[in-house]
């Protein structure tokens, strides 16, 4: 049995968007925002810990240079 993706990548990266608009939206109280933010934050502290478990691809290093080369543009 093969695996089947059962999501849309990007309507998770959609909604990740919406969440740091509306943390960082300056009507927003600071209650708000940090909710936001901690949410954020323990998602990617998720991703980092599965991303740890992953197998190494030929590639993968092209992924993290070319992330760096974008912010580095910024």
């Amino acid at each position: 049995m093969g695996f089947k993706k059962s999501w849309d990548s990007e309507h998770i990266k959609s909604q990740l968007r919406r969440m740091a608009i509306e943390c960082a939206h300056p009507n927003n109280d600071g209650f708000i925002a940090s909710g936001i933010k901690h949410e954020l934050i323990e998602i990617q502290f998720m991703l980092e810990d599965m991303l740890e478990r992953c197998p190494k691809f030929a590639g993968e290093d092209d992924w993290y240079h070319e992330r760096l080369l974008e912010k580095l543009k910024r």
